[in-house]
């Protein structure tokens, strides 16, 4: 071989040798070239539906702090409480459709929340979503218990999907 292929050759090896141990601390000589960043665990949630919903989460998209979790599904988990999900303040967009949800006041602090889907759960409050001021898209259908919201409440909603009882 001539040097150059030897040198492509070498970096190619190299290359896929960090890639494929993208999850362990990589050394040359007793130094440490590479190492990678811990997933973000420092999160106390009580549900154990919601809590192994955002573990999952966390270890499928490789997050390493709470503001990089940008998108959560956790549709039909049988969640029946939020709390402690306000640490994830980068969220963007959150599915909690087909839960037991009733208290939708943890989500105050999501403040990058856009796109928001509570279909099919029990929530009778909407008055906390007033304070998601990046809210963009929402959807209550199927909450008979709601009371209905004032939509010039949501200031930047520009689409909003209600219970059959509510004024559209």
């Amino acid at each position: 071989m001539t040097p150059q292929p030897i040198k492509t050759a070498l970096v190619a090896l190299m290359t896929m040798l960090v890639l494929g141990c993208s999850n362990y601390d990589v050394s040359v000589n007793e130094r440490t070239v590479y190492t990678t960043e811990p997933l973000f665990a420092d999160f106390d949630i009580a549900d154990p539906a919601l809590n192994q919903c955002v573990s999952e989460a966390v270890e499928r998209k490789k997050v390493t702090s709470a503001s990089r979790l940008v998108e959560l599904n956790c549709n039909a988990r049988g969640i029946e409480n939020l709390a402690g999900i306000g640490v994830f303040t980068g969220l963007e967009q959150l599915q909690l459709a087909d839960n037991a949800i009733s208290d939708i006041s943890p989500l105050v602090p999501l403040s990058s929340l856009a796109w928001l889907v509570l279909d099919n759960n029990n929530i009778a409050n909407p008055t906390p979503l007033y304070e998601l001021l990046s809210l963009r898209k929402l959807s209550l259908r199927n909450n008979p218990g709601l009371n209905c919201p004032n939509l010039s409440a949501l200031l930047r909603v520009d689409s909003a999907v209600l219970p059959t009882h509510c004024p559209q």
